[in-house]
């Protein structure tokens, strides 16, 4: 690497880092699943919150491929975005630090509002974020670049955990909301230091005459890439079923709070253990994916990912048909968050390494853009579980996930590697 790659390298890892530890404060799947279950005790809600979170980042990114991929430099939109979603995690903080009784009907409708905003602000630095990593970083790296961002930001997240749990303890922490609210305002900290490192990587400006495409012509452009670019389906399908498999990710606090007994302060070890997770599998993952490439990590993480449910659902059933001790339970539990965590990050490395492989130069934005929003309706599978849940049992959303998962193990079995020049295109 020459003097500007090495920096922009280590700028965009320290960027992911610090947007991890921030994130890992309101992480969807175990914080705030515990606090909306806290909120509201209703799985639906719960489910709701997770599929904003996780469709948020997806659903701009269609337009925002649009309006900024003919623009020589993409960080102004970048920049931008990173004042609202600052602004609206430090807004969640106040209003919860200001709410004397945090079940009136006010609290719950405002923190939804200014969480969908954070985290489609979020979708809308996605696009310039992988546009400008493309440019500044040889793509034989973006493995390893992503893998370091994951295990950095994995280590600071453990501590994360212990502050959680001191937070959410009712012997040690303040009194909610007022807990959580202490948690928001550590995540926008967290989150303005990332986003103003990546502010600090110099980006290539683009040269010659480039039109904007309209709005019409660019929305023909995803029938024509699904059907001349066989990986890029393939690729979506195995988005899509990941969605599907990890779709009891935010229910594991809740039902452990359920069925284990454990109370709301086990979140913070819960969240130890995932970012410990995150560090392991970091470290597995990076070197898969720079020794063997993308498909391999796609088809190891799909087997991590048929861990979590399986435990659950032999948890439920061990619980229901023995008079084991709950506390006992609850060691092979953590196992559930670890390779729930492991496999996430295994499939994020990949995924985004994959796509930016494949994506040609000229219409990089786009091609983003629409794997991510064609992508998002299945964000939503939380929801889905959330009413399989009130209707059936935890037990069902297990099984579902079981399925989806052997289905996705099949997929990654025939994505062919993308051709990797070890140039920055």
């Amino acid at each position: 690497m020459n003097g500007e790659e090495k920096k922009a390298f280590q700028l965009i890892v320290a960027n992911g880092a610090l947007f991890m530890f921030g994130m890992s404060f309101m992480d969807p799947d175990i914080v705030l699943s515990g606090f909306v279950h806290r909120l509201t005790g209703s799985a639906i809600a719960v489910g709701v919150v997770s599929g904003i979170v996780k469709a948020g980042w997806f659903w701009p990114q269609v337009i925002v491929s649009n309006f900024i991929e003919h623009r020589p430099r993409k960080m102004p939109v970048y920049a931008l975005s990173a004042v609202v979603r600052v602004t609206s995690l430090l807004l969640v903080a106040l209003m919860l630090f200001l709410a004397g009784n945090p079940w009136q009907g006010y609290v719950f409708p405002a923190f939804l509002l200014l969480i969908a905003c954070n985290v489609s602000f979020a979708g809308v630095a996605g696009i310039p974020f992988m546009d400008i990593v493309a440019k500044t970083v040889d793509n034989a790296r973006y493995g390893i670049l992503f893998g370091f961002r994951r295990f950095l930001g994995g280590i600071l997240a453990c501590g994360a955990g212990f502050v959680v749990r001191s937070m959410l303890s009712e012997g040690s922490g303040p009194a909610f909301p007022k807990d959580y609210a202490l948690l928001f305002l550590f995540s926008a900290v967290l989150t303005a230091l990332g986003c103003a490192s990546f502010l600090l990587v110099k980006e290539p400006v683009e040269t010659g005459p480039r039109e904007r495409a309209p709005f019409a012509r660019h929305m023909l452009r995803a029938p024509a890439i699904l059907k001349h670019d066989l990986n890029y389906r393939r690729l979506f399908l195995i988005r899509m079923l990941a969605s599907l498999s990890g779709m009891a990710a935010p229910f594991y606090v809740p039902f452990a709070i359920y069925k284990l007994g454990v109370g709301y302060e086990t979140t913070g070890t819960f969240l130890s253990v995932g970012m410990g997770g995150v560090i392991l599998g970091t470290v597995l993952w990076g070197y898969i994916s720079y020794r063997h490439g993308s498909p391999t990590l796609f088809l190891i993480a799909g087997i991590a990912g048929l861990v979590p449910p399986s435990i659950a659902l032999v948890t439920s059933m061990v619980a229901g048909l023995t008079s084991v001790p709950h506390e006992h339970l609850l060691v092979p539990y953590y196992f559930v968050f670890a390779s729930a965590t492991a496999a996430a990050t295994g499939f994020g490395i990949a995924g985004s390494a994959y796509l930016l492989e494949i994506a040609p130069r000229q219409i990089r934005p786009t091609y983003i853009g629409f794997m991510n929003t064609l992508t998002f309706p299945f964000m939503f599978a939380s929801v889905l579980a959330g009413f399989m849940i009130k209707l059936v049992s935890y037990e069902l959303v297990f099984v579902v996930c079981l399925v989806a998962g052997a289905l996705l193990i099949r997929a990654a079995r025939k994505i062919e590697p993308a051709a990797v020049t070890g140039s920055r295109s």
